[in-house]
């Protein structure tokens, strides 16, 4: 374990992570990626197994008939359906599982390999607080109704598949385990005081920013990677951990901000996810 305090602002999936002496912004977990394809064809064909063999099943339309609605002699006692299953639907089954563990195995292994590099920069560590269930979730439908003039049908489609191949959750986890284990500290802020997206600690003020405004700039022409940013600033919380030291943030901002650009360099050749901003 490395000395002094580090920052952390975790997204689905990247990891912006700043220590006195080090500046990192990486894929998380990269090469754990779900073959969709491959799985939806798993998926296609096991429906259409299902459905061959149990055609009692179904309404003419081809939805499930209610459980409710079924005979005694199609239900177990537990009121569920007694499925019948082919040979071919329980070997399509297998290979599922096969792909959903093997993609498990390589991303806890990647989530160790990132944790331990990271584990060497500091013993303080700072993350802010994330609800990742949440995020995953698809937003509420609205109703044209409900729209106010203008107003555009906002996406229902959130961060799910990506939490689902990354796993952000279990590398925070991770990472708090051997922190924790070797004696260092791993402390949340408050997301919602602190608002390390939104802040500017030359201005020292709060601007609200786009999901999509990838970089932050400053009022003397400077631009910034806003997750390095925001990792920046979580480094140097204050100790109610609900905003930021503005003496911590003055004194170490030069020396990040050139590591910073150094990062920057290195992943202009490097292959990210276009949220982290960088082509």
């Amino acid at each position: 374990m490395g000395k002094g305090r580090a920052g952390i602002d975790i997204g689905p999936q990247t990891v912006a992570f700043v220590s006195h002496d080090f500046v990192a912004l990486e894929a998380l977990a990269e090469k754990a990626n779900m073959r969709y394809r491959e799985l939806r064809l798993i998926e296609r064909a096991m429906d259409r197994s299902r459905r061959g063999m149990n055609p009692e099943f179904f309404n003419p339309d081809g939805t499930v008939i209610d459980a409710d609605k079924l005979p005694p002699e199609l239900l177990k006692p537990n009121g569920k359906r007694k499925w019948a299953r082919s040979k071919h639907y329980n070997e399509l089954a297998r290979k599922k599982r096969y792909l959903n563990a093997k993609l498990a195995r390589l991303r806890r292994c990647q989530h160790n390999e990132m944790a331990n590099r990271y584990l060497a920069q500091g013993d303080e560590f700072y993350i802010e607080d994330m609800n990742f269930a949440a995020m995953a979730k698809k937003a509420k439908a609205q109703k044209k109704e409900d729209l106010k003039p203008g107003e555009k049908f906002r996406r229902r489609k959130r961060f799910g598949r990506s939490i689902a191949n990354k796993a952000p959750a279990g590398f925070v986890a991770t990472l708090e385990r051997k922190v924790l284990r070797q004696g260092g500290s791993f402390q949340r802020i408050n997301t919602r005081e602190a608002k390390a997206s939104q802040y500017d600690h030359l201005s020292q003020e709060y601007n609200k920013k786009k999901l999509s405004q990838r970089w932050h700039r400053f009022k003397d022409g400077r631009k910034i990677q806003r997750d390095l940013y925001s990792a920046f600033l979580i480094m140097n919380t204050n100790h109610t951990l609900n905003g930021f030291d503005q003496a911590l943030c003055d004194a170490n901002f030069e020396h990040f901000f050139a590591l910073h650009n150094l990062e920057i360099s290195r992943l202009r050749g490097v292959q990210m996810p276009s949220s982290a901003g960088v082509a």
